[in-house]
């Protein structure tokens, strides 16, 4: 039996190149003219060291099947026995991405071909289920902040204890993650898969430059909440309100409730699995208080999007504009029949899409978080 087929290849690669096509902020100017973004004319996917890129596969019918059908052979043929899948991921891209001042993220980039491999198994870890609703990466930020202020309002006066992990995903020890997986879903688990993921995370040629889970691995950000799930922490903290996001711990308690505790029974947890708290990012504070959680402001039980956020929206917009306005222009030099709307007609449509078209995803995120404020908490 196969473990991934044709079909779920070509669909893998799909799926790749349409969200990374999704991504793109189209051109008004070329949809003017019924030109849009043709996925096969354009390397949209990450390069790794290999060079190959979408262009490349797609150039020609028979490119694009022979590196399908290479896929194949390498996932389903076997050496040592019928678990181990013959592939041998090439050695990653690896870059030290700047977030700010004092802090750098390695980044992975792994060639095309092992992408589409890395997707064939996010599809099939996603399909078995290795973590439940309240464990899954990116949950719902409407819903998380519904429920955040919910607690915040219902009893009597709050405070919050807040932390994180210090360098969460190079911390994971990925042979214990391997371990836990395989007790907990080994049984639903094809051993071909469990033995492609120890070729990704630790069997490969790149292993020396990062460590833990490699940020740019397309199932590392399941596997990191599931490293956090197999924590059990609601289990450990019975009767205490408690939200997560990502590796973003937060504690909706008493006021009179003794943090110190709380702390002290978190951090032996961590310990178990070789990870620790950033004391830095450790706070204690009044829940009516101001504070930023997932990119929402709080402040005596209200919820809100900042100005700043606001501010770098209506930046995005203005170089959206100007972009549109230079995409016109080079139309006009290529055919001077090309019918170009008045400015004012421009800058309405940009600001529209941007308000409720495909371009709206910030301005209509503010409205929905607004809206949490109007719900009536019931005491």
């Amino acid at each position: 039996m196969s473990l991934f087929t044709m079909e779920e290849i070509e669909a893998a690669f799909a799926a790749m190149v349409a969200g990374k096509v999704r991504n793109r902020t189209k051109s008004i100017a070329l949809e003017s003219i019924g030109t849009y973004l043709n996925a096969q004319n354009t390397s949209v996917m990450p390069v790794g060291t290999d060079g190959i890129t979408t262009m490349h596969v797609l150039k020609t019918p028979e490119k694009k099947a022979q590196f399908f059908k290479e896929i194949f052979r390498l996932v389903n043929e076997c050496i040592e026995g019928p678990t181990i899948p013959k592939i041998t991921f090439k050695k990653y891209k690896i870059k030290n991405k700047v977030i700010d001042e004092t802090k750098t993220r390695t980044v992975i980039i792994p060639c095309l071909r092992d992408q589409v491999v890395i997707r064939c198994i996010l599809n099939k870890l996603n399909t078995i289920g290795i973590v439940d609703e309240e464990n899954k990466p990116n949950p719902d930020v409407v819903e998380l902040t519904t429920k955040i202020r919910n607690l915040i309002l219902s009893g009597g006066p709050k405070k919050i204890i807040r932390t994180d992990i210090a360098n969460y995903y190079p911390s994971i020890n990925t042979e214990k993650l391997i371990q836990l997986l395989e007790a907990s879903h080994g049984h639903l688990i094809d051993p071909r898969i469990m033995n492609l993921i120890r070729k990704v995370l630790i069997d490969n040629k790149s292993k020396d430059g990062y460590s833990g889970l490699p940020l740019g691995i397309g199932f590392c950000v399941l596997l990191a909440n599931y490293y956090i799930a197999q924590m059990k922490l609601a289990e450990h903290f019975r009767g205490i309100d408690l939200v997560r996001y990502e590796d973003d711990i937060m504690f909706i308690v008493d006021e009179k409730v003794d943090e110190k505790e709380i702390l002290a029974r978190l951090d032996a947890i961590y310990d178990e699995f070789g990870i620790k708290r950033s004391e830095k990012k450790t706070e204690i504070f009044d829940a009516m208080s101001a504070f930023k959680y997932i990119g929402v402001n709080y402040e005596n039980g209200k919820v809100f999007i900042g100005d700043e956020k606001f501010t770098k929206w209506k930046v995005s917009v203005a170089k959206d504009i100007k972009k549109q306005f230079r995409d016109f222009s080079i139309l006009k030099t290529y055919d001077s029949n090309v019918s170009v709307p008045s400015n004012k007609e421009l800058v309405n449509k940009i600001w529209k899409a941007h308000k409720k078209g495909e371009r709206s995803k910030v301005y209509q995120h503010s409205i929905r978080i607004q809206k949490i404020n109007e719900v009536e908490i019931a005491e």
